[in-house]
């Protein structure tokens, strides 16, 4: 499991450990904002987890990369890294990604939020969402349906995109 912090997502690894009956491993990984995690130190440190759990002897039908938000884009990053790259490393069975990141760019400048669709209805400020399941009115929805059509036509991607109508960003931890 690829998370942000374990403190912010201690609820939602419980919920899917308990639902799944499966365990889950929080990585702390160090975040570009600190002066020892420019890129590509997060993906370094994913990278350096998942061959910690095969070493371990866990089976690759058991390893699933999940993240949120920025989590999300490290779990997307790991993923292209694995079958892209030189790695040698064998692919997880899945990745479930929580309100992904996909378009940074345009998170960086305030101004871009603004004009989308979902801006009056979303809990989200512009000046939040610069720091850093898919609601139907949130920010990001749009971004990410988008992502993941382009996914689905990639030959071998089995892609499924849940999206709760009338929820705002972060459903999946408003319970928390």
């Amino acid at each position: 499991m690829v998370e942000e912090r374990p403190s912010d997502s201690a609820y939602a690894a419980t919920l899917l450990t308990e639902e799944l009956g499966a365990q889950a491993v929080l990585l702390s990984y160090r975040l570009a904002s600190n002066p020892d995690g420019q890129f590509p130190t997060a993906l370094q440190d994913t990278v350096t987890a998942y061959q910690y759990l095969l070493e371990q002897g866990i089976p690759l039908s058991r390893i699933i990369v999940t993240g949120n938000l920025a989590g999300a884009h490290l779990a997307l990053s790991f993923l292209r890294y694995v079958s892209e790259g030189e790695s040698t490393l064998p692919a997880p069975i899945a990745a479930l990604l929580f309100c992904p990141a996909i378009e940074y760019a345009a998170y960086w400048d305030p101004g871009c939020m603004t004009p989308n669709r979902n801006y009056q209805i979303n809990y989200l400020e512009p000046d939040f969402a610069s720091w850093g399941s898919v609601g139907g009115l949130e920010i990001l929805h749009d971004g990410a349906v988008s992502f993941a059509a382009a996914m689905e036509k990639v030959q071998g991607n089995v892609v499924e995109v849940f999206v709760e109508p009338y929820a705002n960003h972060d459903v999946f931890f408003i319970g928390n």
